[in-house]
């Protein structure tokens, strides 16, 4: 007798194309991120698409997107099949015999292309170990899966996928992205143009963390909520425990809790050992769990001569500044490290450079070139900056103010001031500023 924890019926819940053709509007949205385009680029290979990030950063809405495209290039409806495992609990194997057996009614081999999409595949057993057996198998099969347990679906693909699969990091929406979708899109030749426009939406953004649902929400309440609650929360008490095994939840909420009282602050393990009263290797465990969570990033020291970077001596920050206002509250006010914070979100630096008394921020790779950041938000001290680049033998570099922008050049070094919302906006471009 044949056997599956999957019903016909809930495959057929998930895959309403099947009987009308089409998606509904609500599911794939108008707006098209940057990163769906990327990703076509890669529908016609026959290598795993994989989609990862942290919860509710639009996922889910790109795969409907894929789906939609798919049935406008021509292919049938009933090639293409969806599977949350967020939703319903099942086995990758049940899931793709029902959708042999009551859909294709036919051998899968048999059907040529086929589109298998699988959202939050880290919650399906073993799950790159079948996908890898069907990958092998049948190459017909386009796999197309997402997953928001960064260390579980990047790790384990990496080992068993390895040679099989293209991954894409989605992130929150970016600055640039939240401004389309209020309906400005500011060119950076002209951007002084569109300062009266932009400046006064950086905050909102900031709070709102770039995260799609809440681009429109205008209730403090519920944005703080729904980053806490449906983000922060789910994170920590289900989606950690469960891929490690952590029973501790007490020492994860008081490590987020020390990012958000001091963003940036230096790893001292050690000391975090006599100060919580945990060892040490318990205490790295933890951050690393958090880090490969996508909760928190952690920016190396680079050595002097920047031929290495420090082991020790890491600063850390949240992955995104909205987390600091969840834990906080809106009453949080300290603009220095909100910016800190917006520059290491908008421009993913690996690195920072630390000696004595002497630091700056951020080192960006931009092109192979290391790019210098630094973030004062209030008064600028160009002077002492600029000092500080050409001892280490910089010609260039920025500094991220409040409001400021003027261009700054001394004996040889050449510093741009910038306001952080331009920066925000266009980091990738600063350099391109005269």
């Amino acid at each position: 007798m044949y056997h599956t924890n999957v019903e016909l019926s809930t495959l057929t819940r998930f895959n309403e194309w099947w009987i009308s053709g089409h998606l509904r509007t609500e599911l794939v949205k108008k707006y098209r991120r940057p990163s769906f385009a990327r990703i076509l680029n890669y529908m016609d290979d026959r290598q795993i698409i994989l989609l990862y990030g942290l919860r509710r950063v639009g996922k889910t809405t790109l795969l409907y997107q894929i789906i939609d495209e798919l049935l406008s290039r021509g292919v049938e409806a009933k090639r293409i099949l969806y599977f949350s495992f967020d939703e319903s609990d099942a086995e990758i194997d049940s899931v793709i015999e029902m959708y042999e057996t009551g859909i294709l009614r036919s051998p899968i081999k048999s059907n040529g292309r086929v589109y298998i999409i699988l959202d939050e595949v880290q919650k399906g057993r073993d799950w790159e170990n079948r996908i890898k057996i069907y990958y092998d198998l049948h190459p017909g099969i386009k796999f197309i899966i997402s997953g928001s347990a960064s260390l579980n679906v990047q790790k384990r693909s990496s080992e068993t996928l390895a040679g099989r699969l293209y991954s894409f990091h989605i992130h929150p929406l970016d600055f640039s992205e939240f401004l389309t979708l209020k309906g400005i899109n500011p060119e950076f030749e002209n951007w002084r143009m569109f300062e009266d426009s932009v400046k006064p939406l950086l905050m909102d953004y900031i709070v709102k963390g770039g995260f799609p649902e809440l681009v429109n929400e205008s209730s403090d309440e519920k944005i703080l909520s729904y980053m806490k609650e449906i983000v922060l929360d789910r994170v920590v008490l289900i989606d950690i425990p469960l891929e490690f095994g952590v029973r501790d939840s007490t020492l994860l909420k008081t490590l987020i809790e020390m990012v958000a009282s001091d963003p940036g602050f230096i790893l001292n393990y050690d000391s975090l050992s006599n100060k919580l009263g945990r060892s040490r290797q318990t205490i790295m465990n933890y951050i690393f769990y958090l880090e490969y969570s996508l909760i928190i990033r952690t920016v190396k020291n680079m050595r002097p001569g920047f031929l290495s970077t420090s082991r020790k001596m890491r600063k850390v920050y949240f992955t995104n500044n909205a987390f600091q206002f969840a834990i906080r509250g809106l009453a949080y006010k300290d603009m220095g490290k909100i910016a800190e914070g917006a520059v290491m979100q908008a421009a993913l630096p690996d690195n920072y450079y630390r000696e004595g008394n002497e630091e700056i921020d951020f080192l960006l790779n931009q092109d192979g070139k290391l790019v210098p950041i630094e973030v004062k938000y209030g008064a600028g001290e160009v002077n002492k900056f600029s000092h500080l680049l050409r001892k280490l033998g910089f010609s260039d570099g920025i500094m991220v103010s409040g409001d400021e922008y003027k261009m700054y050049e001394k004996d040889g070094v050449r510093v741009r001031v910038v306001p952080l919302w331009l920066f925000v906006l266009f980091h990738d471009r600063i350099a391109e500023l005269r």
